[in-house]
């Protein structure tokens, strides 16, 4: 659903010139590959793990792995490239689907639904790896309701402010002598 593409075209297309992928389009749909006897599989691509949004679609549309192929060449610092690998952590356990991550120069590894890293390669080495991925039916309760319940605690949590500032509650906090 995403591309690596300059955000708001009307104000910095005109530097699109710099990036070279200005002919790309973003896709629309969440497709999901069966691949002969494999079970259900989502493929996404560089950062859209970082959008719960985008495995949350992808497991409503019947995938049950997630797989992500990603070029973390521009990352030079070993903290980059952790942060982007453990995004699928969140997004492992958000879905309770294995994510596979498969990188050119940073972390190809496998983190399993309960968000637990099982196994990773060496950083910076050419190498395969062989992982066992056990593929996931159901729905968790994001994947059911979404974000649902964080509209709903900051709703409440502005109804409680509003409610204590009109019955003329004010907290005093806590006294401290120096």
């Amino acid at each position: 659903p995403f591309v690596e593409k300059l955000p708001y075209p009307r104000v910095f297309g005109v530097f699109s010139f710099l990036k070279g992928l200005s002919y790309y389009e973003p896709g629309r749909n969440f497709s999901v590959f069966n691949v002969g006897e494999s079970p259900p599989l989502s493929v996404q691509i560089c950062f859209e793990s970082y959008f719960p949004e985008v495995s949350r679609a992808f497991v409503k549309n019947g995938s049950e792995i997630f797989i992500v192929v990603t070029n973390d060449g521009w990352f030079h610092y070993k903290a980059a490239l952790l942060n982007h690998f453990v995004q699928g952590v969140f997004r492992a356990v958000e879905t309770r689907r294995q994510f596979l991550q498969v990188a050119n120069t940073g972390i190809t590894g496998l983190v399993d639904e309960y968000g637990r890293i099982v196994d990773a390669l060496p950083l910076r080495v050419r190498l395969a790896g062989e992982f066992h991925i056990k593929p996931r039916k159901g729905e968790t309760f994001y994947v059911r309701y979404g974000d649902w319940f964080f509209y709903l605690s900051v709703i409440l949590a502005v109804v409680s402010v509003f409610i204590s500032r009109m019955r003329g509650e004010r907290n005093e906090g806590i006294r401290v002598r120096l």
